[in-house]
């Protein structure tokens, strides 16, 4: 049998470098669009949470809690500030699905709460404290990428903080 000549070889090696840089470029591509959205879903969970807390830190030092409080609890939560005319913290936020609710001693819209549940709740140590939660709810991540990441929903985000008398 015959020996392929040399420029047979170094014809059939490039072409077989192709295919494998072909095939290795597709992995390493999938696991740097997978780890981008990874990288913005524990961004957006964190932003989500972080705009909880202000939320619910507003309310619990408020001296009364009402619909003009409630309302600009719900704008820090979408958009981090009481001003609606910036962009919202997080497009998911704004989605149909997504709900964003309150419980404090004197208000409450969270299913399965009253304003009682919320009023001298015993602590360790100490007497009792009225509590002050937010929650929010349905929120469903948007993926850059609906090919590989679609479809995830965020567990309830609730923060619980003692009101302040």
């Amino acid at each position: 049998m015959p020996m392929p000549s040399t420029r047979q070889t170094s014809t059939r090696q490039r072409g077989a470098i192709a295919i494998e840089l072909a095939l290795v470029s597709m992995l390493l591509a999938t696991l740097m669009f997978g780890g981008l959205e990874l990288g913005r879903l524990m961004g957006t969970y964190n932003e989500v949470s972080q705009s909880a807390r202000a939320a619910a830190r507003y309310l619990a030092t408020s001296a009364t809690v009402g619909s003009a409080e409630i309302a600009d609890a719900r704008k820090l939560v979408q958009y981090g500030s009481f001003a609606t005319t910036t962009a919202p913290l997080a497009a998911e936020l704004l989605a149909g699905s997504t709900q964003i609710q309150f419980c404090t001693p004197t208000y409450c819209d969270i299913p399965g709460k009253t304003t009682s549940s919320m009023t001298n709740y015993a602590v360790t140590g100490a007497t009792t404290t009225n509590l002050v939660q937010v929650q929010v709810s349905g929120l469903q991540f948007i993926s850059n990428a609906p090919g590989f990441v679609k479809g995830l929903l965020f567990r309830p985000i609730s923060v619980y903080l003692p009101k302040a008398s």
